[in-house]
């Protein structure tokens, strides 16, 4: 039997935090309810019997009619696929009332729930104990997949920790988990292993690179997986190190180079980094501009600080130079608001808006 293992794809997120133009918040939200048709199209597609969506299918409670409408839709599509169904802490209970109206839509209640197919048993449950694996019982003859959605640490514990220790010696094969949302795998034991499939879809970049589901296979002496990234778009957090820039062209040409070859479907911010002297640019409205033309979107966030020096201003007898130190030596300021008074009083003797 081949299964698919999915996560965390937060359907209906109010995706705040990536960014997005305005215009475009619709579109993507209508991309992460495509991206779980497109799953379920694969696993059809691929002969895969089972996909395992181990919790935060929706972002929250509110799941709204449409994106539930299109995800049971979707469900529903293909009745000979089972989908295991495990409530996340973000949608809670809220598409149980739905779920039950699906024949191949297998939920997992708060306690442990058992589904077995020959020599197969999928196991979870939606709430997490300290206690919880002692009364987890499973075959050692079969091959056994576990759900749950939560957070991997020593020893379990109520509200969504889960004890890799505690899994030890449980004759798990594959802890399909939730709430993780990078694709990370750990040993449980000799057996087994725990896996998170991370997001199919990043929303934010805390969620950078690359996103995807997990392939599993049970046709071999136990169970093997693989990760195969799935994602419309990849969203890229890039540091660009603003030290040794000299000029506004230095600096358009540095972080260009950093963005070469990287698709135009996909999400780009770059953080300025490093330390600065007064007068190097840190806006660059045209870029910006221009690289939301060539990218889905983009933008750039100011990090660096300034350096500076009296000595660097000793022998400059300008207006500029007389402004920096005594900014410089007034002892009442702290470094941050020197910063901030020279950054403003440089923009105001060039006529240009200060950085933030």
């Amino acid at each position: 039997m081949k299964l698919i293992h999915t996560a965390d794809l937060h359907i209906n997120s109010p995706l705040t935090s990536a960014h997005i133009p305005p215009s475009r918040i619709a579109e993507r939200k209508r991309e992460l309810i495509d991206t779980f048709r497109e799953i379920v199209d694969y696993a059809s597609a691929q002969n895969y019997g089972a996909v395992i969506i181990a919790g935060d299918l929706f972002d929250s409670e509110t799941t709204g009619a449409r994106a539930r409408d299109a995800i049971t839709a979707a469900i529903g599509k293909f009745p000979d696929i089972t989908f295991f169904y495990l409530p996340g802490n973000h949608e809670k209970k809220a598409f149980l009332p739905y779920a039950e109206k699906l024949g191949n839509l297998k939920v997992f209640g708060d306690d442990w729930t058992y589904f077995e197919f020959e020599d197969i048993c999928v196991a979870g449950r939606a709430t997490t104990s300290c206690d919880m694996f002692d009364t987890l019982n499973l075959s050692p003859r079969k091959k056994n997949i576990v759900a749950l959605h939560g957070e991997l640490r020593d020893r379990s514990a109520d509200g969504g920790i889960i004890g890799i220790n505690d899994a030890a010696g449980r004759n798990i094969d594959y802890l399909a988990l939730g709430h993780y949302h990078t694709y990370t795998e750990k040993e449980i034991d000799r057996r087994g292993v725990a896996v998170y499939s991370g997001t199919p879809e990043g929303r934010g970049f805390d969620e950078t690179g690359e996103m995807g589901i997990v392939l599993l296979d049970t046709s071999g002496n136990g169970i093997s997986h693989i990760f195969k990234p799935f994602s419309k778009r990849t969203l890229h957090d890039i540091s660009c190190d603003m030290g040794d820039v000299a000029s506004q062209r230095e600096a358009e040409d540095k972080i260009e180079n950093l963005l070469f070859g990287l698709p135009p479907r996909d999400i780009v911010r770059v953080r300025l980094t490093g330390g600065v002297k007064p007068g190097i640019p840190r806006e660059f409205p045209y870029l910006v501009s221009r690289m939301n033309e060539r990218f889905y979107s983009f933008e750039i966030k100011d990090e660096c600080h300034m350096v500076i020096s009296a000595e660097d201003y000793i022998n400059d007898y300008s207006l500029k130079g007389e402004f920096i130190r005594l900014v410089l030596a007034d002892n009442s300021l702290t470094d941050i608001k020197k910063e901030q008074i020279i950054n403003a009083g440089l923009a105001a003797l060039t006529g240009e808006r200060p950085h933030e």
